[in-house]
């Protein structure tokens, strides 16, 4: 919930008083949208003896806001309309006076709204050295704090996509929480540039039996980093991933059946659903080292070193190694204890949310107790064997972004990483196995069409159609098309 604590301060000029605000009709969530309006009373206290306090009955309060970095947003003062007047107020002893109700709908004096991000809002009795701001720092004022996300400029043919993963077991669950892909899709017929909307972030909400489970601002940006860059026509561009562990804003978590998924903008204008199944297996063995309180942390150390930024690269014909560990970051030992031996394996995840290799295929896992004793910070590793870059149907990887994740079903725990992939398309065999086979291709490759446009320049045309099916294609390299 928003925070309704008042903001309080004495002001030496008036010494005795002091000024106090609290926001009345808090909303459910924990931001404010456009449409909100924000109302505050504002009350002042007479700390001592029976005194009067003068003060401008024209504008009896102000409201600023400011921003994070002390940048003042809104003045309030200079659309008071303050007059030169004066009054004094008769304060009797320990009095409380309710001096004033301000409201506020987040535009500045120009009717725009004020750019997204965390406010913090001072109010101040105007002939008064009054003020809720007790802070010495010009630059860092004081008072009340609320969050507010702005209404984002969205061109109408952008639109968000969220795909839910799969799965190790096909469906979710206690141990198996959410990876869901957010996407956006330019469905126009004409190139977009992406809107930018800074210290925006998506909101993330999910219902069950039309209950609300958890409503919140994720941290993912709503432009999704992406503010600026050029959209193609039918372009779908990736956001990142989103995860949850089916837990609502209690801890308590999501019972069996099915739950509703959405991912938005703030105020709901522009979003996307879907429905997944999701299985509440119960309290887990050890409930002092599974899930999200766990002081164990997994992790995977890839087999090849991270660029100058970090980035992790991979390309055709390569191989990539992984090593699971789990980390106590307890002040004391514990005893991590297994019931099979598939104890910190290893998915990856393409772009589309398909599971394109899983440490778990092929092997089975065994029931066996095993006990890992680990002193604090310890940890204990597991290596797996070299990946030589190949989906589960036998395929190279095409060219993108791959989530890896280190998976501890025991103690219901995830850790994400990701790597590039960049290949030429000379490890994928997929379309000569389906020649073989007999398979038709569903696309056609019509006749060139070459025009002459100038001595220097020579206009190939050729297009790439489908049947009657809708048809996914995704381009394995930056070479579209070649021409002998």
């Amino acid at each position: 919930m928003l925070a309704s604590i008042p903001a309080l301060v004495s002001a030496a000029e008036d010494e005795g008083f002091s000024v106090s605000a609290t926001i009345d009709e808090i909303p459910s969530r924990d931001w404010y949208i456009a449409g909100d309006e924000l109302n505050i009373s504002v009350l002042i206290t007479n700390g001592g003896d029976a005194a009067s306090l003068t003060s401008n009955p024209s504008c009896p309060a102000v409201l600023s806001a400011f921003s994070q970095s002390g940048a003042q947003l809104w003045d309030g003062l200079q659309s008071a309309g303050c007059r030169q007047q004066s009054r004094g107020t008769d304060f009797a002893a320990d009095e409380v006076i309710d001096w004033a109700d301000l409201s506020w709908n987040f535009t500045d004096s120009n009717g725009d709204y004020l750019p997204s991000g965390m406010l913090t809002l001072v109010v101040t009795i105007p002939d008064t050295d009054l003020s809720t701001n007790s802070s010495a720092d010009l630059n860092s004022p004081s008072g009340i704090e609320i969050l507010w996300q702005a209404p984002v400029g969205i061109d109408a043919a952008l639109e968000f996509e969220l795909v839910a993963a799969e799965s190790p077991a096909g469906h979710f669950s206690s141990a198996e929480g959410l990876f869901a892909a957010v996407r956006l899709y330019n469905s126009g017929d004409s190139e977009l540039t992406q809107f930018t909307s800074p210290d925006c972030n998506l909101r993330f909400t999910a219902w069950q039996n039309e209950v609300v489970l958890v409503d919140r601002l994720s941290e993912m940006p709503c432009d999704g980093g992406l503010g600026g860059e050029v959209f193609a026509a039918s372009q779908l561009s990736d956001y990142g991933w989103l995860n949850w562990d089916f837990r609502g804003v209690d801890g308590i978590e999501a019972d069996s059946g099915e739950v509703l998924i959405e991912v938005g903008l703030p105020d709901r204008s522009r979003s996307a659903q879907t429905t997944v199944t999701y299985s509440n297996l119960g309290a887990p063995a050890d409930a002092q080292l599974s899930g999200p309180g766990s002081p164990l942390i997994p992790a995977v150390i890839f087999s090849i070193t991270a660029n100058q930024d970090g980035v992790f690269h991979t390309n055709g014909g390569e191989s990539l190694g992984f090593t699971g560990i789990l980390t106590n970051t307890a002040e004391q030992a514990v005893t991590a204890s297994f019931t099979n031996m598939c104890r910190i394996e290893i998915f990856i995840l393409n772009s589309n949310g398909e599971i394109v290799y899983d440490t778990r295929d092929g092997r089975e896992c065994r029931d066996i107790d095993i006990d890992h004793f680990l002193e604090a910070e310890a940890q204990f590793s597991i290596n797996h064997a070299q990946w030589p870059l190949v989906d589960r149907t036998g395929c190279g990887l095409v060219s993108g972004v791959y989530t890896v994740v280190a998976d501890v079903p025991e103690f219901r725990l995830r850790s994400a990483s990701e790597f590039i992939h960049s290949d030429d398309g000379a490890a994928i065999a997929c379309l000569g196995d389906a020649q073989d086979s007999g398979t038709t291709f569903p696309l056609l490759l019509s006749e060139p069409s070459i025009a002459l446009d100038s001595p220097e320049s020579l206009n190939i045309s050729i297009a790439l159609t489908g049947g009657e099916d809708t048809v996914d294609l995704l381009w394995v390299s930056p070479c579209r098309l070649g021409v002998d």
